[in-house]
C-alpha cells in the first residue's frame, strides 16, 4: 500500500515465485505474510510475557497463573510451548 498526501492510497500486487514451504503454518511466516510465527498476534504477546516469567529466577506465582490463564485461551493443546511451560510450572509449584 502506498500513501501520499495528494492522492488516494494505492495497492500494488506483485507475483511471487512459488516456494515449497511445507505445512500451512510455514506459509504464514513467508515473505507474503511477514509474520514472526503462525500464531495470532495476541498469542505472540502472551508468549513473550510467558518467556519473561520463565526467564526470571524467582517466579511470581500469581503472575505465572495469570499468564497461564491467557495462554489457555490463546494456544492450542498441541502447541510446542506447552511442554516447557508445564515442566517449569510443575517444578516450581504454580501449576498443579
Amino acid at each position: 500500500v502506498s500513501l501520499s498526501e495528494n492522492s488516494a492510497p494505492t495497492v500494488q500486487l506483485k507475483k511471487r515465485d512459488f516456494l515449497k514451504l511445507g505445512e500451512a503454518s510455514r506459509w504464514l511466516m513467508s515473505d507474503a505474510f511477514d509474520l514472526a510465527s503462525a500464531r495470532s498476534l495476541e498469542a505472540e504477546a502472551v508468549l513473550e510475557r510467558a518467556s519473561l516469567v520463565l526467564s526470571t529466577q524467582h517466579i511470581d506465582h500469581a503472575n505465572a497463573k495469570a499468564v497461564d490463564a491467557q495462554l489457555r485461551k490463546l494456544l492450542g493443546d498441541t502447541d510446542p510451548f506447552w511442554a516447557r511451560w508445564r515442566y517449569v510450572g510443575e517444578k516450581q509449584g504454580w501449576l498443579t
